[in-house]
């Protein structure tokens, strides 16, 4: 009764200061939020864990809004300080009810003064306008990222789907089931090496959608063999697959990135990337759990099911890249040199000649080779030292991803619709500080194993871990999408792809 009637009184100052002043000071957010924590101690209270992780999530939603320009930035803290009242649950009830109660509030309002259709329309022109979202609902744009978002999904549910069939359900001996584990990866990465110059330069000769739809269709072919490789068992076949989904994503992406800068406009750019990563970061996370449960969830028809869903999908993928408006090619008179090496030792030079594409491309590759180091660490690391089951290890996948995009978001807002590498130290410091933390949370084997989810969260320190996570992913987006920009907007149109 006494929480209530607090947080009653806080809501009420809130509400006023935010009447006359338009904002929310951090006095009050950090001080309500210092105050939910410290209550949450207390006989009869949340425990503390719970009201670290419901101001998480409160912090989490409240950003995104933010984000998206739904809510100020103090509004979003505001939300963090209501999660260490409420607890994540009982968080999310509040912001539905309370939803649902302005909007039927402001409809009222607005339909009282009539001005309901001039509010609306208002709100439609201020989302074209500022926010990034709006790139979703514009044909320059939307095709292309459904496109992407298919392919990043469809690869992901084909490559777990096929290593849970080989490791599980084959009936293969230990030293096999290692040798198809390993050789996996390594082929499907393969072709990143051998055709990525190539793949650069016909993005660069061929207008752009023309080399889509052919990759999409070459996706389908792909994911058919794919399919008689789930129904007759043939793991042989399966890493056969892989190594032309290698091949499909060598050649899409050149094109994923260098599409960017002539779909959109300058202001744009790291907004777009934002959608992008963050897309990409929630399919691959997304197509993970997919195939890794399609054979549990489907029980003895799950070959079928895994089947139809991967050529489903690439069918998907196919129909939303003839929906791409035709982007020009960026040199229609490249002379193609077929040999790689020479070729990728050309390109290097020629990033040389601008220092800033030079350094944004090597951030660029530290990023992929410290997050492939990351993620192929994480199924141990939830085992070994948190303790947990195989589903933990996807629990802190998604953390992570979530963290990622996140902060792909956020950065069109906190670089104002500018491409600003500023950002790039802020996300190399955070992700320094909470990788640290992650160490220091746990940095030897877990005195308890076998733990789900739910238990792991009831675990000394696991709110602290579940933190550094999401920090990890937050300021993983932060770092990369602002380097994706800056290449796409120094680079001449002639070298995008290269």
């Amino acid at each position: 009764m006494a929480t209530t009637v607090l947080l009653s009184m806080i809501a009420v100052v809130a509400a006023c200061w935010d009447w006359q002043t338009r904002r929310l000071p951090n006095w009050l957010t950090i001080g309500t939020t210092s105050l939910g924590v410290a209550l949450s101690a207390l006989p009869g209270g949340l425990s503390i864990p719970s009201a670290l992780l419901g101001g998480l999530v409160g912090f989490a939603l409240g950003m995104t809004a933010f984000a998206t320009g739904i809510l100020g930035a103090g509004d979003g803290k505001y939300l963090m300080a209501l999660g260490t009242f409420f607890g994540p649950v009982q968080l999310l009830y509040a912001i539905l009810a309370m939803a649902v109660a302005g909007g039927i509030l402001a409809i009222v309002e607005a339909a009282r003064q009539g001005t309901l259709w001039v509010t609306i329309l208002r709100a439609g022109a201020g989302l074209k306008q500022h926010n990034q979202f709006a790139l979703l609902g514009q044909r320059r744009f939307a095709p292309f990222f459904v496109t992407q978002l298919l392919g990043a999904f469809n690869d992901n549910v084909f490559r777990n789907a096929t290593l849970v069939l080989i490791t599980a359900l084959m009936g293969l001996s230990q030293a096999q089931q290692s040798t198809y584990t390993n050789l996996a990866p390594a082929l499907f990465i393969l072709p990143f090496f051998f055709f990525s110059a190539t793949a650069g330069q016909l993005a660069e000769k061929y207008e752009k959608t023309r080399i889509i739809k052919a990759v999409k269709l070459f996706e389908i072919v792909a994911m058919a063999l794919a399919a008689y490789g789930f129904w007759t068992h043939q793991a042989g076949l399966l890493l056969v697959v892989l190594f032309l989904m290698g091949l499909h994503s060598t050649v899409f992406g050149p094109i994923k990135y260098s599409i960017l800068p002539q779909a959109l406009k300058p202001e744009e750019l790291t907004g777009g990337n934002g959608l992008v990563e963050m897309g990409t970061s929630m399919s691959i996370l997304s197509g993970m759990i997919v195939g890794g449960l399609v054979f549990t969830v489907a029980g003895s028809h799950g070959t079928v099911v895994a089947a139809c869903a991967i050529i489903a999908l690439a069918i998907c993928g196919n129909i939303a890249a003839r929906l791409i408006p035709k982007v020009d090619a960026g040199d229609p008179n490249l002379k193609i040199n077929w040999n790689p090496l020479p070729e990728s030792l050309a390109v290097l030079r020629m990033a040389r000649q601008q220092k800033a594409v030079r350094n944004s491309i090597l951030g660029v590759s530290w990023f992929w080779f410290v997050g492939t180091v990351l993620t192929s660490q994480l199924p141990a690391y939830a085992v070994t030292n948190l303790g947990g089951q195989p589903t933990l290890y996807i629990f802190a996948l998604a953390l992570f991803s979530v963290g990622t995009g996140v902060g792909s978001l956020l950065c069109e807002k906190l670089s104002a619709r500018t491409v600003e590498i500023g950002l790039v130290p802020l996300g190399a410091f955070g992700m320094t500080a909470f990788l640290l933390d992650l160490y220091f949370a746990r940095s030897g084997e877990a005195t308890v194993h076998g733990l789900t989810i739910g238990p792991f969260l009831q675990q000394p320190g696991s709110i602290r871990i579940v933190i550094d996570l999401v920090g990890i992913g937050l300021f993983t987006g932060i770092f990369v999408v602002p380097l994706f920009a800056l290449i796409q907007s120094r680079t001449p149109k002639a070298q995008m792809s290269l």
